[in-house]
């Protein structure tokens, strides 16, 4: 069964703190311009919509071990010139 998880105030302040942000990193991390905006989230004065909340997962999910590492180089592309390269091991 999938647990739940409420989306309010605490779970912000909850996230915040566990990515290390102090309240202006969240503010700047978010594109926030006042520094209030993040008290009243934190207070429960102002909801966190779904996507709020979404762009804070997405920001915990770049932080996560190995998020930048790069792809692997597909065996099968497209050169500039619109040749198909093979590289798979003969």
């Amino acid at each position: 069964m999938a647990r739940s998880t409420r989306i309010d105030g605490r779970w912000f302040r909850a996230w915040r703190e566990r990515l290390g942000y102090d309240m202006a990193g969240a503010m700047k991390a978010l594109g926030f311009k006042h520094r209030m905006s993040i008290v009243k989230l934190e207070s429960g004065q102002r909801p966190i919509d779904t996507r709020l909340a979404m762009a804070c997962m997405h920001l915990e999910q770049l932080r996560a071990p190995g998020a930048f590492s790069a792809p692997p180089t597909p065996p099968i592309g497209l050169a500039k010139d619109g040749v198909l390269l093979d590289r798979r091991p003969r």
